[in-house]
């Protein structure tokens, strides 16, 4: 069976949407349903800041088609306050409220702070004591993490890196896992954040040949402008059918 191409965007809760993507008489409880007819993924965000309960995360996955998939940001609470260490018990946290859920929460996926520097031990030991049932998606912030010995580290786990475009750093097109995971958030130097065609293009290239490879593939655009992000979100379908 070939493997998906998915895509969509960071978070559906824009309110900026409505009227031009949500109907304007649509009310907001809606607006993942109404999403998920559009696109075939979206991030979790607000798992960031806070991880929601149980039953808010079952009901978004009630409101959805059983095709529709979710990637949830791990809080940074992990990432940011405790850096991968000491952490037990936060990740225990998150991966008990997401017990049973493996099927369509697809992906957890691991923001790490800008500038902090490669810390390859700390990244090996986080990574063994995960249990396999998610595919873990790990975003570096720093340059430094971009290495053959992190690689290798990832491939060992099948971890996935986190291929960006953003302005804090572009990463290598490197595949460590049996799922490709890429964030787009607009491009550095067009105002309007909206990627041009020739980019998306390319993008849907790179997804199609990951995929000839067996791999799922997921493309989240995001970034600090949300219409920018959906419209090129709407743009990218038609080069990945």
């Amino acid at each position: 069976m070939t493997p998906n191409i998915n895509i969509g965007t960071s978070n559906w809760q824009h309110p900026e949407w409505q009227g031009t993507f949500y109907p304007a008489d649509l009310r907001s409880h809606a607006w993942l349903n109404f999403y998920a007819n559009a696109f075939s993924h979206v991030e979790i965000s607000e798992s960031f800041y806070e991880l929601p309960e149980r039953a808010r995360l079952l009901h978004w996955l009630e409101a959805t088609p059983d095709s529709f998939v979710f990637t949830l940001i791990a809080p940074r609470t992990i990432t940011h306050d405790k850096k991968l260490k000491n952490c037990e018990n936060q990740t225990n946290q998150l991966l008990t409220r997401l017990d049973g859920m493996e099927h369509r929460i697809k992906n957890v996926l691991f923001r790490l702070p800008t500038h902090w520097h490669c810390n390859l031990r700390r990244l090996e030991v986080f990574l063994s004591r995960l249990p396999t049932n998610f595919r873990y998606v790990l975003e570096f912030g720093d340059a430094s993490w971009y290495t053959e010995s992190v690689y290798a580290v990832l491939t060992e786990h099948n971890a996935t890196l986190c291929i960006q475009d953003s302005d804090v750093v572009s990463s290598p097109l490197v595949s460590t896992a049996d799922s490709v995971y890429v964030r787009l958030n607009g491009p550095k130097a067009r105002k309007t954040a909206s990627y041009h065609a020739q980019t998306l293009r390319g993008w849907g290239v790179k997804a199609r040949g990951w995929q000839r490879k067996s791999k799922q593939v997921f493309l989240s655009f995001g970034g600090p402008m949300p219409s920018a992000a959906l419209k090129n979100a709407q743009r990218m379908r038609r080069y990945c059918e």
